[in-house]
């Protein structure tokens, strides 16, 4: 069959294929990918759709040999380099996804969504100024392109630039209101700046929109909890519990709820729960340390609190007041570029690594002051 005579019949079949692909049948969609590939075996474009497909389906390292062979056939073609980059991202390869995302933007300056995943992988890796830079021009050429605004609130986030992350926030939510996930930032950025009747509005416009959303139902029983609306805030921890049983700021923030209502054991209860989802949530052990203490159990909440310690030192002895500053595992300024608003749990003050540090050696040193008196009296 001449090339003339076989480009009807693949036309035909990627027509077909496009129309699975975009219904979500991904299987039916690759399967007339390399029928039509089968047929023409140089055409990089569909070489590029199987390669998505495959990325669809969880089938990461062919979906990056699919896609790289459409950049052999055709090594300008900018989506290509693009969904190269989205591919090496999933697999946390991000300085490889950087490379196809620059690769993608020289091809194409006013390719959008290159730009919104640069930021996303600059954000990833910790440099928020950088994801900045990627995000602007993105909602400068695309004023509703609502998840890049919300991408750069988190990179403002990052960056400490709080004013400017509300109004990224702000603008996600203008330019798509059902939004839910921008609503939920708005709430936690409005909550640790001690704006809790705000953050509840956020919030409950984030359930509004998604009700089932198991964050914001979290968040919102900890706005309650700062506005001491206890029922109301337990009864929002525990519905963001039924509707994910895994999420971890939900027990410790029911265990601060709990606390403040005086049920201290079962506030510990949920301390431990979360820590037992996540051992190294710095949060619920702190607040568990203080919480055992507040229950005259003073060698448990050393051991609590020597624990977290050990967690934030990179190494060495058990730390005492006399540990050095420069063995801090995570300094704030390393850790600003991967702040994440929806763990808010934390207290406001405890956002900055120096004062946690602080606070954590004064409390050691009450406990092995109480813990000397306990010995003598003995």
């Amino acid at each position: 069959m001449t090339a003339a005579g076989s480009a009807a019949p693949a036309d035909a079949t990627l027509r077909e294929a496009l129309k699975h692909h975009q219904s979500g049948r991904f299987a039916e969609a690759e399967q007339l990918y390399r029928q039509v590939l089968t047929a023409r075996p140089d055409w990089a474009e569909v070489h590029v759709n199987l390669g998505m497909c495959l990325m669809l389906r969880g089938h990461l390292a062919p979906a990056l040999s699919a896609c790289q062979r459409g950049l052999e056939l055709k090594p300008d073609y900018a989506r290509g380099h693009c969904l190269a980059g989205d591919i090496l991202a999933f697999q946390d390869r991000l300085d490889e996804a950087v490379a196809y995302y620059r690769q993608a933007l020289q091809l194409r300056p006013d390719y959008v969504e290159a730009l919104n995943s640069l930021g996303n992988a600059f954000l990833r890796l910790g440099k928020a100024e950088d994801a900045i830079q990627a995000y602007g021009p993105a909602v400068a050429l695309k004023p509703d392109f609502h998840e890049a605004h919300n991408n750069l609130g988190q990179a403002y986030l990052g960056a400490g630039r709080f004013d400017d992350a509300k109004t990224a926030f702000e603008r996600a939510v203008a330019a798509a209101p059902a939004y839910a996930e921008a609503h939920n930032n708005l709430g936690c950025l409005l909550l640790r700046q001690g704006k809790p009747q705000d953050a509840e509005s956020a919030f409950r416009r984030a359930l509004q929109a998604k009700p089932n959303y198991s964050q914001a139902a979290s968040n919102l029983g900890a706005a309650l909890g700062e506005l001491d609306r206890l029922a109301e805030a337990e009864a929002c921890c525990r519905q963001a519990i039924a509707a994910s049983p895994g999420n971890v700021d939900a027990y410790s923030n029911l265990g601060h709820v709990l606390r403040k209502q005086g049920r201290l054991a079962d506030a510990e209860v949920n301390f431990n729960q979360a820590l037992a989802l996540k051992p190294d949530f710095e949060g619920p052990r702190q607040h568990l340390g203080s919480l055992l203490c507040e229950r005259h159990r003073l060698e448990e909440g050393f051991a609590t609190f020597n624990e977290l310690a050990r967690m934030r030192y990179e190494s060495g002895p058990p730390p005492s007041s006399s540990f050095p500053a420069h063995k801090l595992k995570h300094d704030e300024e390393q850790r600003t570029g991967l702040f994440d608003v929806a763990h808010i749990a934390y207290p406001v003050l405890a956002r900055n690594l120096r004062t946690r540090r602080d606070n954590l050696l004064m409390t050691i040193r009450m406990l092995e002051s109480h813990l000397a008196e306990t010995a003598m009296a003995a």
